[in-house]
């Protein structure tokens, strides 16, 4: 199974969301040859939260990373202790890899081969330069690239680098199971537009414009074509489940429409994300799903379809939701929890107020096409 999650994207974005600036032909494909879910919600309205949710399937709080500040060597990072899908799904027979963003660990020590993966192309801290794989900011011009838990130095456009792995991965694995997470840092900031000699605007990201972000959209649907090809070849796709959702809402040069507001907030904006799913043996093709849903849930419907089983005692806070989707259950009603630190900014510099935090109670709101 292939799970593609993409960082910072708006929910109005691609073609099934009904983006008309830009151009996303392989989602679009996707989308036609899967389920369209409408009402999908990340953990987190920053990456490092909804990170944890993903491998753990477990709420954020519970391992207390619930802000985007793990930077490159720091001590706070998810437990390996911690068990994740990746240590499940091996245990169940599944390879395991992930290429691209980690970002809740600042060391390798924490890094994804520590928590079950057992391949690793990518780096660890929050952001990175596209194309000298240089951490862009708090920690500018620290390298952060990794094969594995060695440091590798390489040229090339970073997703496009994630994309070629993938590829390589799924070569490499066709003739077992296999579990691969591809974790795009685009279209986050530094907004570094593809085919370009260099950073687009690593000073003054506040000049970037919708002409930047887009063909950073466009490239990553450039490379999904690229994985759903090599399904294709080595005649996977018929019984390969693939995921595609982003991490939390779009920032300011993302449309998040037809919600308010943007990443780092509770409104739907910051939160409500594009999400498909493609499983031709057994989910029809060309259906809209509106079953409420969040990250959690996916952890457990990927969990649930391998015959994956949990260790005794421990809970998921998600729910398998393929049978609600091919319509197997009714849809289900559903209430999810957010809570969002209150920060200061010092210096461009997020820090907490002990003890002040904003709970959120949401009931997920109803798609009007």
């Amino acid at each position: 199974m292939v799970f593609i999650l993409v960082d910072d994207m708006g929910y109005g974005d691609i073609g099934p969301f009904r983006v008309t600036d830009i151009k996303t032909p392989h989602l679009d494909r996707l989308a036609c040859e899967g389920v369209k879910l409408t009402d999908s919600y990340a953990a987190g309205s920053v990456c490092s939260p909804t990170r944890v949710a993903l491998p753990t399937g477990r709420y954020q709080h519970r391992v207390g990373i619930e802000h985007a500040d793990i930077q490159i060597g720091s001590d706070k990072a998810l437990s390996t202790s911690e068990i994740s899908i990746a240590k499940m799904l091996k245990n169940n027979g599944c390879a395991t890899g992930i290429n691209g963003k980690w970002h809740v660990a600042g060391t390798v020590e924490f890094g994804p081969n520590a928590h079950g993966f057992d391949q690793f192309f990518g780096f660890l801290g929050p952001n990175v330069d596209f194309y000298t794989h240089q951490q862009h900011f708090p920690m500018k011009g620290v390298p952060d690239l990794w094969e594995n838990t060695q440091p590798v130095k390489t040229q090339g456009y970073l997703p496009d680098l994630i994309t070629e792995h993938s590829v390589t991965f799924i070569k490499n694995q066709a003739s077992k199971p296999f579990f691969l997470f591809i974790s795009y840092n685009a279209p986050h900031w530094p907004f570094q537009p593809p085919d370009q000699s260099g950073a687009a605007e690593p000073e003054h990201r506040h000049l970037a414009t919708r002409q930047d972000y887009n063909p950073m959209v466009e490239r990553v649907d450039d490379g999904i074509g690229e994985i759903l090809q090599i399904l294709d070849e080595n005649k996977l796709a018929e019984n390969t489940l693939v995921i595609f959702t982003s991490d939390n809402g779009g920032e300011r040069l993302s449309r998040n429409a037809p919600f308010f507001h943007y990443k780092t907030t509770l409104w739907e904006g910051g939160i409500r994300v594009p999400s498909l799913i493609r499983w031709p043996k057994q989910i029809p093709a060309g259906i809209t799903s509106q079953q409420a849903n969040i990250t959690m849930d996916m952890t457990a419907t990927i969990l649930a379809v391998t015959g994956t089983e949990p260790p005794d005692g421990r809970l998921l806070d998600g729910i398998n939701i393929l049978p609600i989707i091919k319509g197997e259950k009714p849809i289900q009603e559903r209430t999810f929890f957010w809570r969002q630190p209150i920060l200061e900014f010092e210096n461009c510099t997020p820090t907490y107020r002990t003890g002040k935090f904003r709970e959120v109670r949401i009931e997920p709101l109803c798609f009007f096409s």
